[in-house]
């Protein structure tokens, strides 16, 4: 069962008891202000769907609540930065859109968390630099995708601990220099995509 959420109205108590009381629903799509306006406790949804809700910031434990999270859609939103540890009680997340943002950079404490994320959207944002260490702790990540962003260079580090990544795409950035040990950490790697960038071969 999945709901839809669109208003803060009246409708909104008899929705909030709803969650409680129906325990096969597990979907929800909500508009930008309820997350934190209603306070979910314990909830048992597993999909949420926040996507092009002009969203520019998320509130620190916004999702402290959201333990059984499968996959969360914050694409097409307005979001510059992922404050620390947004995500970090998020461990059974597994798909995670980020894409069509206007994030500029990633640091270890944005996905640290993120132990069982399967796949990553990143594309179409502003990224012009990934700390090395961003991925440290994404040993499960199979599908990453970073093209069409604004990175001109990757640390050689910078992939090292994705052991199962079978996809990765970095087209359309400005990577002019691609370490090829970058690479060489990818054992599981057999998509990889890097057109339309600068590169001097």
């Amino acid at each position: 069962m999945f709901l839809i959420v669109k208003e803060l109205n009246i409708m909104k108590y008899f929705i909030f008891i709803l969650i409680y009381f129906i325990p096969s629903l597990n979907f929800i799509i909500l508009n930008k202000d309820m997350l934190v306006e209603w306070g979910f406790r314990n909830t048992g949804i597993s999909k949420l769907y926040l996507y092009s809700r002009e969203i520019e910031d998320i509130e620190p434990n916004t999702f402290e609540s959201f333990e059984n999270l499968i996959e969360l859609d914050l694409n097409d939103n307005n979001l510059t930065y992922i404050r620390p540890n947004t995500f970090s009680s998020l461990r059974k997340l597994k798909f995670l859109y980020l894409h069509f943002n206007l994030l500029t950079s990633l640091d270890p404490s944005t996905f640290g968390s993120l132990i069982n994320l399967n796949t990553l959207y990143l594309q179409n944002n502003s990224i012009s630099f990934i700390h090395p260490k961003t991925f440290d702790n994404m040993t499960q990540l199979e599908t990453l995708l970073l093209y069409n962003n604004k990175l001109s260079i990757l640390d050689s580090n910078t992939f090292n601990a994705l052991k199962s990544l079978s996809r990765l795409s970095l087209s359309d950035n400005l990577i002019s220099n691609l370490y090829p040990n970058a690479l060489f950490c990818l054992p599981a790697l057999q998509w990889f995509e890097i057109c339309q960038n600068p590169i001097n071969l």
